[in-house]
């Protein structure tokens, strides 16, 4: 999952990603929040 910021996200699997992607948006974007939902919705699957 790539943030508009630049930075790439990768996790071994749903739950990894979105504990990554919370992590990031917690230090780097703290004014905004998103569901495990919507994290989900916004991944791509990597080949």
């Amino acid at each position: 999952m790539d943030c508009p910021c630049g930075v790439r996200l990768i996790g071994a699997g749903e739950d990894a990603l979105v504990l990554e992607a919370q992590q990031h948006l917690a230090t780097a974007h703290a004014e905004l929040e998103y569901t495990r939902a919507e994290i989900l919705f916004m991944a791509r699957p990597t080949r």
